[in-house]
């Protein structure tokens, strides 16, 4: 029988030192993710940094009905500011759109 594998998690390579140092500890991820609590790997997209994290909530709900205290946070300062985040990294973000609370 094989090894069950870590769950992982990839984290924009600038915002990885906020991971690494404990500032970090919410991501908010367009769609439901198959991510559960328990370890995960954080690695950066250059694939240069990782840390293992243990999970201890996940929220699969809509993201126009993410709460203001979340979404602050991860660093937003309201819902606006929120969306046009998320277009960086998922340009046809909506309110609308399902979404993943995962915090460590």
């Amino acid at each position: 029988m094989s090894e069950k594998q870590m769950q992982k998690l990839v984290m924009a390579d600038d915002l990885m030192p906020s991971v690494l140092d404990g500032t970090k500890r919410i991501t908010i991820r367009n769609g439901h993710r198959d991510i559960v609590e328990g370890d995960c790997e954080i690695v950066n997209v250059s694939q240069t940094q990782r840390t293992v994290v243990r999970v201890n909530s996940v929220l699969k709900t809509l993201a126009g009905e993410i709460s203001l205290k979340d979404l602050k946070s991860d660093g937003f300062r309201n819902r606006k500011h929120f969306i046009e985040g998320m277009r960086r990294f998922y340009p046809d973000f909506a309110p609308e759109n399902p979404a993943t609370v995962i915090k460590w």
